[in-house]
């Protein structure tokens, strides 16, 4: 007799999205919802004050902002968001 694989565990962002399409593989799978670890390291990039705005807005709004992050994308932070060395971080704690 075969032994039995190993439970399976999908892990996925909190977001609502992300949520959906994980229910939607896990029932692909036969899994139940269970089966779904939700970890807020896996979430998308934070632009905190710009969320939602266009390159052309921020510039306009928030411009010392805007020029410092466009002369280091990796290190500077959006205003009250996360810069991409910091969801670097997140991201590899998991």
């Amino acid at each position: 007799m075969r032994p039995l694989p190993p439970p399976i565990s999908l892990y996925c962002s909190p977001l609502g999205r992300a949520q959906q399409t994980a229910a939607i593989i896990a029932g692909e799978l036969g899994l139940s919802e269970d089966a779904i670890i939700y970890d807020d390291r896996l979430m998308e990039s934070s632009f905190g004050e710009w969320e939602g705005l266009t390159d052309h807005q921020i510039a306009q709004q928030f411009p010392a902002s805007w020029q410092a992050r466009t002369a280091d994308r990796w290190n500077v932070r959006p205003p009250l968001g996360e810069s991409y060395a910091d969801v670097h971080a997140r991201a590899a704690e998991w």
